[in-house]
Protein backbone atom coordinates (compact mmCIF):
# COMPACT_ATOMS: atom_id res chain seq x y z
CA UNK A 1 0.00 0.00 0.00
CA UNK A 2 1.29 3.42 -0.92
CA UNK A 3 1.75 6.20 1.56
CA UNK A 4 -1.11 8.65 0.87
CA UNK A 5 0.86 11.53 2.39
CA UNK A 6 3.94 11.04 0.23
CA UNK A 7 4.12 12.97 -2.98
CA UNK A 8 6.38 12.44 -5.93
CA UNK A 9 7.88 15.87 -5.33
CA UNK A 10 8.73 15.02 -1.71
CA UNK A 11 10.31 11.71 -2.66
CA UNK A 12 12.54 13.41 -5.22
CA UNK A 13 13.68 16.02 -2.67
CA UNK A 14 14.95 13.42 -0.22
CA UNK A 15 18.70 13.08 -0.53
CA UNK A 16 20.51 9.86 0.06
CA UNK A 17 23.60 10.66 2.07
CA UNK A 18 26.63 8.62 1.10
CA UNK A 19 27.90 6.30 3.80
CA UNK A 20 31.16 7.45 5.35
CA UNK A 21 33.94 4.91 4.73
CA UNK A 22 35.71 3.47 7.77
CA UNK A 23 39.07 4.84 6.62
CA UNK A 24 37.65 8.37 6.46
CA UNK A 25 36.15 7.98 9.93
CA UNK A 26 39.47 6.80 11.36
CA UNK A 27 41.40 9.61 9.65
CA UNK A 28 38.98 12.23 10.95
CA UNK A 29 39.17 10.88 14.50
CA UNK A 30 42.98 10.88 14.36
CA UNK A 31 42.87 14.46 13.06
CA UNK A 32 40.47 15.47 15.85
CA UNK A 33 42.91 14.04 18.39
CA UNK A 34 46.11 15.40 16.82
CA UNK A 35 44.87 18.85 15.92
CA UNK A 36 42.91 19.08 19.17
CA UNK A 37 45.96 18.38 21.33
CA UNK A 38 48.08 20.68 19.19
CA UNK A 39 45.49 23.43 19.57
CA UNK A 40 45.52 23.00 23.35
CA UNK A 41 49.32 23.06 23.39
CA UNK A 42 49.45 26.22 21.30
CA UNK A 43 46.84 27.89 23.51
CA UNK A 44 48.88 27.06 26.60
CA UNK A 45 51.98 28.46 24.92
CA UNK A 46 50.18 31.65 23.91
CA UNK A 47 48.30 32.36 27.12
CA UNK A 48 50.30 30.85 29.98
CA UNK A 49 52.28 33.06 32.29
CA UNK A 50 55.99 33.77 32.09
CA UNK A 51 56.62 32.04 35.41
CA UNK A 52 55.42 28.72 33.99
CA UNK A 53 57.68 29.03 30.97
CA UNK A 54 60.67 29.94 33.12
CA UNK A 55 60.00 26.87 35.30
CA UNK A 56 60.06 24.67 32.19
CA UNK A 57 63.34 26.27 31.15
CA UNK A 58 64.85 25.59 34.58
CA UNK A 59 63.71 21.95 34.58
CA UNK A 60 65.24 21.25 31.17
CA UNK A 61 68.45 23.09 32.12
CA UNK A 62 68.76 21.14 35.41
CA UNK A 63 68.31 17.83 33.59
CA UNK A 64 70.97 18.82 31.10
CA UNK A 65 68.61 18.32 28.14
CA UNK A 66 69.37 21.75 26.71
CA UNK A 67 70.98 24.87 28.06
CA UNK A 68 68.74 27.61 29.44
CA UNK A 69 69.57 30.06 26.67
CA UNK A 70 68.55 27.63 23.90
CA UNK A 71 65.35 26.80 25.74
CA UNK A 72 64.51 30.48 26.24
CA UNK A 73 64.97 31.17 22.53
CA UNK A 74 62.75 28.17 21.66
CA UNK A 75 60.01 29.32 24.05
CA UNK A 76 60.13 32.87 22.71
CA UNK A 77 59.85 31.52 19.16
CA UNK A 78 56.92 29.30 20.14
CA UNK A 79 55.13 32.26 21.73
CA UNK A 80 55.47 34.30 18.54
CA UNK A 81 54.14 31.43 16.39
CA UNK A 82 51.33 30.38 18.74
CA UNK A 83 48.57 32.79 17.60
CA UNK A 84 49.07 31.79 13.97
CA UNK A 85 49.21 28.11 14.83
CA UNK A 86 46.00 28.38 16.87
CA UNK A 87 44.16 29.71 13.81
CA UNK A 88 45.67 27.01 11.59
CA UNK A 89 44.80 24.16 13.95
CA UNK A 90 41.24 25.48 14.22
CA UNK A 91 41.09 25.48 10.40
CA UNK A 92 42.45 21.94 10.37
CA UNK A 93 39.74 20.85 12.82
CA UNK A 94 37.03 22.61 10.80
CA UNK A 95 38.24 20.84 7.66
CA UNK A 96 38.20 17.47 9.41
CA UNK A 97 34.70 18.09 10.78
CA UNK A 98 33.49 18.98 7.30
CA UNK A 99 35.06 15.84 5.84
CA UNK A 100 33.46 13.84 8.64
CA UNK A 101 30.16 15.27 7.39
CA UNK A 102 31.20 14.21 3.85
CA UNK A 103 31.77 17.76 2.56
CA UNK A 104 34.50 18.12 -0.03
CA UNK A 105 35.38 21.70 0.94
CA UNK A 106 36.75 20.30 4.21
CA UNK A 107 39.53 18.51 2.32
CA UNK A 108 40.77 21.77 0.83
CA UNK A 109 40.56 23.66 4.14
CA UNK A 110 42.42 20.85 5.92
CA UNK A 111 45.09 20.51 3.22
CA UNK A 112 45.86 24.24 3.04
CA UNK A 113 46.01 24.51 6.84
CA UNK A 114 48.37 21.54 7.11
CA UNK A 115 50.72 22.83 4.41
CA UNK A 116 50.90 26.22 6.13
CA UNK A 117 51.47 24.53 9.50
CA UNK A 118 54.47 22.78 7.94
CA UNK A 119 55.93 25.96 6.44
CA UNK A 120 55.14 28.56 9.08
CA UNK A 121 57.88 27.60 11.56
CA UNK A 122 60.50 28.06 8.82
CA UNK A 123 59.29 31.64 8.36
CA UNK A 124 60.26 32.23 12.00
CA UNK A 125 63.66 30.58 11.69
CA UNK A 126 62.90 27.03 12.82
CA UNK A 127 64.15 23.91 11.09
CA UNK A 128 62.00 21.99 8.63
CA UNK A 129 60.07 19.08 10.20
CA UNK A 130 60.57 16.06 7.93
CA UNK A 131 58.50 13.77 10.18
CA UNK A 132 55.64 16.28 10.05
CA UNK A 133 55.94 16.37 6.27
CA UNK A 134 55.68 12.58 6.02
CA UNK A 135 52.62 12.40 8.27
CA UNK A 136 50.95 15.33 6.50
CA UNK A 137 51.51 13.84 3.04
CA UNK A 138 50.16 10.45 4.16
CA UNK A 139 47.02 12.02 5.64
CA UNK A 140 46.37 14.24 2.61
CA UNK A 141 46.77 11.27 0.24
CA UNK A 142 44.45 9.09 2.33
CA UNK A 143 41.88 11.89 2.60
CA UNK A 144 42.15 12.44 -1.17
CA UNK A 145 41.27 8.79 -1.77
CA UNK A 146 37.88 9.53 -0.19
CA UNK A 147 37.38 12.81 -2.04
CA UNK A 148 35.22 11.29 -4.78
CA UNK A 149 32.67 10.19 -2.16
CA UNK A 150 32.27 13.69 -0.70
CA UNK A 151 29.90 16.34 -1.98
Amino acid sequence: MENPFATQEFENDMEVKPKRPTLLTVLCILTFIGSGFSLIGQAITAFVGESFMSQITEIYAEQGVVDAETMTVAIDLAKVQAPYMIVLFIASLVGAIMMFMMKRLGFYIYSVAQVIILGLPMCFGSKFDIFGLIITVIFIILYAKNLKLMK
